[in-house]
């Protein structure tokens, strides 16, 4: 079940341009932005932001077995996982199909699972239903712990400043590596910190009671943000403190970290990938599949799929040349094909594929950059192909690499 953000009071105050996730019948209202998107991407490239996660879900895992009974089920190792860190992997049906993407983060006294809202469901039914003995229980905590996301260079120092971290906590939030975790107190609340780098950079995701979720918003963009520009003069109202001068925080949308989210080349499941593909399928297989652990579910058709090769469609990276300037209007932003469009072989009129995203991109030089769903034949590095936009077709190619920034080395 969907929840509404416990902050949807204080973005419609702030007059939060928001966009749907989900279905039509029961979407979450996500914040797109809160000022000009060019400025909240500086600032997540340059300081910070701080965004809301509405369209992320929690699932508790408890009981002594839950480590050994996670390896018997999904794709990635979990019996050596330590307090602290964290794990991607799949949850497949019997027939290799993924049913969630989830990403695991192990306490000391529980484990936190990162999902889809509209997943999270079906998640704990069919993993429910394959526990017999074992000490493991699996509850929807989405109602109660709430997640928010601070991304950018100065993310974790914001964090060092407005929190509390104790010894035998994890490591101390400047010190998180990928897919590393902490506990701190912010405004006298326990937040779980997680590096998640989802922008292909320095990324955090914090879970914190829902209850609470607006004095740690409040906390961190009083210590973080310098004082809002004079509208008459253009200057800052008040002089920035030496820490609102170095943090530069701001919060931000779904529209800007998802720019910066398609630049580093990842896929999201539910938007680039979903329940009809299989991991052979996705740009992460290695990521969320280890190869040398036992048995889970789906093992036999994850492990034919990539030892024949054999896959019918893949996610993959496409970079569309750069359009001729608009002679009526230089400052025009260049026509990209939207998610939805389909994908088309050069010289060909038969679809090869579908746009899963797409963004502008201002590290590349306001370059159009997609991700997409290609048939096998398309996903060759340097094929050719087309997709519709509103001012004509755009040409591109298949990138070798998922990654368009930094470029991949």
């Amino acid at each position: 079940m969907a929840h509404p953000s416990p902050l949807a009071s204080r973005h419609t105050a702030a007059d939060a341009m928001t966009l749907p996730y989900g279905p039509p019948d029961a979407p979450i209202d996500v914040p797109a932005a809160f000022d000009a998107v060019e400025l909240e991407y500086a600032a997540l490239r340059k300081g910070c932001v701080l965004a809301d996660a509405p369209q992320r879900a929690t699932l508790e895992i408890t009981g002594a077995d839950r480590l050994k009974f996670l390896d018997a089920m999904i794709t990635q190792k979990t019996r050596d996982l330590k307090p602290f860190q964290s794990g991607r992997s799949f949850w497949l049906d019997r027939k290799g199909k993924i049913i969630a993407d989830l990403r695991l983060t192990q306490l000391p006294d529980r484990m936190l699972v990162d999902i889809d809202p509209f997943t999270i469901e079906q998640t704990i039914e069919t993993l429910t239903g394959f526990v017999f003995a074992e000490d493991v229980e699996l509850t929807d905590e989405t109602a109660r712990l709430h997640r928010l996301w601070l991304m950018g260079p100065t993310a974790a120092r914001l964090l060092e400043l407005a929190a509390e971290h104790t010894e035998g906590q994890g490591p101390a939030p400047t010190e998180l590596e990928r897919d590393e975790a902490c506990i701190v107190q912010v405004a006298g609340t326990e937040v779980v910190v997680e590096r998640t780098d989802l922008i292909g950079a320095l990324g955090l995701e914090l879970t914190l009671p829902a209850d609470r979720a607006a004095d740690v918003w409040d906390h961190l963009i009083e210590i973080g943000r310098p004082p809002a520009l004079d509208p008459e003069t253009g200057r800052p109202s008040a002089e920035p403190t030496p820490t609102q001068a170095e943090i530069r925080l701001r919060p931000a949308g779904w529209l800007a970290i998802n720019t910066a989210r398609i630049e580093a080349g990842i896929s999201l499941f539910n938007l680039d990938f979903g329940p009809t593909s299989r991991p052979g399928e996705t740009a992460v297989l290695r990521d969320r599949v280890d190869f040398k652990k036992g048995c889970y579910l789906g093992q036999e058709v994850v492990a034919r799929m990539d030892s024949r090769g054999a896959f019918k469609q893949r996610v993959s990276a496409i970079r569309f040349d750069a359009p001729a300037l608009n002679p009526t209007d230089p400052h025009a932003p260049p026509p990209i094909p939207v998610a939805g469009a389909p994908v088309f072989a050069e010289g060909d009129d038969t679809p090869v594929g579908i746009i899963t995203s797409s963004t502008v991109s201002p590290m590349l030089g306001a370059a159009p950059i997609a991700i997409a769903t290609l048939k096998a034949d398309a996903t060759e590095p340097g094929t050719r192909l087309r997709a519709p936009t509103d001012a004509g077709p755009a040409t591109g190619t298949v990138q070798a690499s998922m990654q368009f920034w930094p470029p991949a080395t």
